[in-house]
């Protein structure tokens, strides 16, 4: 597969194999996840170490409910949408990132760098 940039990106199918973080990444729009990513995501919280997000990837951690009574952050241009869609989300605006147990968001892509930092010293 292509990114709109070009770049190729390869994928493979999670199997049973033990995880210890899962990052979802945002994209250029904030979109419905699938039905199976959704029932993904809601049980990823109880098998990997930390669960994270990149940007506008906290809508689908919101959309599985790995968010509710939670606090998260999410770019500054998509967070009043992101509290008005999930109110069981207290979402701080103005954080770069932010850790809540074992879920972590980011505010945007470059923040992403900083959570990578963090995360890589927890």
């Amino acid at each position: 597969m292509l990114t709109s940039a070009g770049a190729k990106i390869q994928t493979e199918h999670f199997d049973n194999r033990t995880l210890d973080t899962l990052i979802v990444c945002g994209g250029l729009v904030v979109a419905p996840s699938t039905p199976g990513l959704i029932g993904f995501l809601q049980n990823a919280a109880a098998r990997y170490r930390r669960v994270a997000s990149i940007c506008i990837g906290a809508f689908p951690l919101a959309e599985a409910g790995v968010l509710n009574g939670r606090s998260a952050t999410t770019h500054w241009l998509y967070a009043e949408e992101l509290q008005t869609r999930f109110p069981k989300v207290t979402v701080e605006v103005d954080r770069i990132f932010v850790q809540d147990g074992p879920v972590w968001s980011s505010a945007g892509m470059t923040a992403g760098i900083d959570l990578a930092v963090c995360l890589g010293r927890s």
